[in-house]
């Protein structure tokens, strides 16, 4: 081999050794981005799916209990409720506020919160992620 083909083989190592640290160094600044972006993606799609769990088990719920004519009795109204939420019921502790209303109907009204922990998230949540939802009752005695 040569003295200038050695030579160039040298120089071209060197230069490649040094990009090679320039990527290391770029990917050192930009990973910690884009995990918080993905972070905050999977963050989102969390709530929402909490929020569609809990309003799909207060819907089922309450469905379930005025079928078999449970609407009237708090307690089982609140377990389907609970049976329905996949688990979430019991993280989440709901306020639940019972409204009866003439005519044998009655609202069922619940409010969550779950708590926000991506910092790209928590200055629009500071108190974490509030949702409510109403469903309505009627026990058919009314009719």
């Amino acid at each position: 081999m040569s003295a200038r083909r050695l030579h160039r083989t040298m120089q071209h190592r060197r230069q490649a050794r040094g990009q090679r640290g320039a990527v290391l160094i770029e990917f050192a600044l930009a990973a910690p981005v884009l995990l918080l972006l993905i972070f905050a993606a999977l963050e989102l799609g969390v709530l929402s799916w909490v929020t569609l769990t809990m309003r799909h088990a207060l819907q089922d719920g309450v469905r379930q209990a005025a079928q078999m004519g449970e609407a009237n009795d708090t307690t089982r109204l609140l377990a389907r409720v609970a049976e329905q939420s996949m688990g979430l019921y019991a993280r989440l502790q709901p306020q639940i506020t019972l409204v009866a209303a003439p005519g044998g109907h009655a609202v069922l009204r619940m409010e969550c919160a779950w708590p926000v922990t991506t910092p790209l998230l928590a200055p629009f949540f500071p108190d974490g992620y509030h949702f409510e939802f109403a469903a309505a009752l009627h026990d058919g005695g009314g009719e």
